[in-house]
């Protein structure tokens, strides 16, 4: 009797633990907010990587189509893009604000996104050359990003900071793939279509 006392014990436990974890609460959400500190000044923003290594850096819109990014480990095509900016030192000091000065507050809970990852905007950076080699590809209807590199510094993840980004490419006549009221953009394929 003992026995079947414990066992009962045990998998009532094991179940108990095995449950699904309800989804955040508004509250845990709230904890994914955003707070300016002016912890980093211009120049500091400038030696994270990767802008301390590379020379020009462009804010770029191009049309999604699945496996055929004019964005890539080994290719930049120019030609493929809509809108392509290169930044101003002004413009430069600005981005870095955005991305290294916006800090969270609170523990950031885990989250995924239901959207499916469609790039159309992307911050590229190039070498003396004007050689791509970084890059950071964007999607605003799902307020996530992709980096090239693991080693690329993007600060500190907030709900606010993508947002703000959005509304810095805007500003800056960058505006393709930014209203996140449009699901397709014209000339695009769907996903999964060539």
């Amino acid at each position: 009797m003992k026995f079947i006392g414990l066992l009962l014990l045990v998998l009532g436990t094991r179940l108990a633990f095995a449950q699904e974890k309800e989804p955040p609460s508004p509250s845990d959400l709230s904890a994914h907010k955003c707070v300016y500190k002016n912890t980093f000044s211009d120049s500091a923003r400038l030696t994270l990587y990767p802008f301390s290594t590379y020379r020009t850096v462009r804010l770029v819109s191009f049309r999604f189509h699945p496996n055929n990014l004019p964005v890539g480990d080994s290719k930049f095509e120019r030609g493929s893009l809509v809108q392509d900016v290169a930044l101003s030192k002004k413009q430069l000091l600005q981005l870095t604000d955005i991305l290294y000065n916006n800090h969270t507050e609170g523990e950031v809970p885990s989250l995924e996104s239901l959207c499916s990852f469609e790039p159309r905007n992307a911050i590229l950076f190039f070498d003396i050359n004007e050689r791509s080699g970084a890059y950071i590809l964007i999607c605003f209807h799902c307020m996530s990003y992709k980096k090239s590199h693991d080693d690329i510094n993007f600060g500190e993840d907030c709900n606010e900071k993508l947002k703000n980004l959005r509304k810095f490419f805007v500003r800056n006549g960058v505006t393709f793939g930014t209203n996140t009221n449009t699901d397709r953009f014209p000339g695009e394929t769907r996903s999964g279509s060539n």
